[in-house]
């Protein structure tokens, strides 16, 4: 829901405060860029750290963006945010991925893989009509910041 709230919620935003076509699509490429970075050295982040710790830390610098992308209004700072918040989530889905495989009973693995599957597609579902009435009555800054304040409580339950 995360990845879906972004690919939304900013480019309504950096409308807002006046930014091009143009610019928006560089500022959003810089979190795709991001993502498909941390990919890359996720394998050697796994090497020296647990996947808890991993998704703990992640998760905690992309609630970190979210809460200052609304503060922010130059492009660049922009980008960096974006950037930042591209690196956590990034990271985040294929390492929870990972934990729900080796966490699950042996041969109930499907199961555990749909249960993810159907948390992922009803928090896709709530999460949006959630933030576009949240949204519609007070603006994008508490759409970003109730995000944030989700990706850090996933990221506490992570820890457990």
């Amino acid at each position: 829901a995360a990845n879906d709230l972004y690919a939304f919620y900013l480019p309504v935003y950096a409308h807002s405060i006046g930014h091009s076509a143009t610019t928006i699509g560089m500022i959003m490429g810089t979190y795709a860029l991001a993502g498909f970075l941390i990919r890359f050295a996720l394998p050697a982040l796994l090497r020296r750290l647990r996947a808890d710790q991993v998704m703990f830390a992640f998760l905690l610098i992309a609630a970190s963006a979210y809460v200052l992308l609304p503060l922010a209004q130059q492009p660049v700072l922009l980008m960096a945010l974006s950037f930042v918040a591209g690196l956590g989530l990034g990271c985040a889905q294929p390492v929870l991925m990972m934990l729900s495989y080796e966490k699950s009973p042996a041969g109930r693995t499907g199961e555990v893989t749909g249960l993810r599957v159907t948390a992922n597609n009803v928090a896709r579902v709530v999460v949006p009509l959630l933030s576009g009435a949240l949204g519609a009555a007070l603006g994008t800054a508490p759409v970003f910041w109730l995000n944030a304040i989700n990706l850090a409580a996933v990221s506490y339950l992570s820890r457990k």
